[in-house]
């Protein structure tokens, strides 16, 4: 495992959530769309798309980004959960947990792990990262 194994885990974290976060905006706006016409007619050249089907088409497109992000994102889960239980003390495996599977911020992970100085949080950090990739 390497630092970018660590660093794609976190930013698909975050693609999750912001897919997520898209989709259900998508699905609250549903309402607000007008009725949708269905004929059997093929639409002719330059004609455009009703704003129903653009609105499926879109919902559709983001359902399929979440479900392959999350399928990514559990591979990559299951090596780090690995890896940290082999090769980390708890609260250095909590907080590389936190901050690359959880994709949590700096305050939150101070919090969780009842640390008040920021620079201990760093120090913990390079010092976890340090013995991962030591140990690879």
């Amino acid at each position: 495992m390497t630092k970018d194994d660590l660093i794609q885990c976190r930013n698909a974290r975050i693609r999750i959530n912001n897919l997520s976060y898209d989709i259900a905006k998508i699905r609250a706006s549903a309402g607000i769309i007008g009725s949708v016409c269905y004929d059997s007619e093929p639409r002719s050249r330059g004609e455009p798309v009703p704003e129903a089907q653009r609105h499926a088409e879109k919902l559709d497109d983001l359902e399929i980004q979440l479900k392959d992000t999350v399928t990514f994102w559990r591979e990559k889960k299951a090596v780090i959960r690995k890896e940290i239980v082999q090769k980390l003390p708890e609260k250095l495996g909590l907080l590389i947990w936190r901050r690359y599977v959880k994709a949590e911020s700096w305050d939150q992970i101070n919090r969780a792990l009842g640390i008040r100085d920021k620079d201990q949080s760093m120090y913990l950090h390079r010092k976890a990262l340090k013995k991962l990739m030591k140990s690879t």
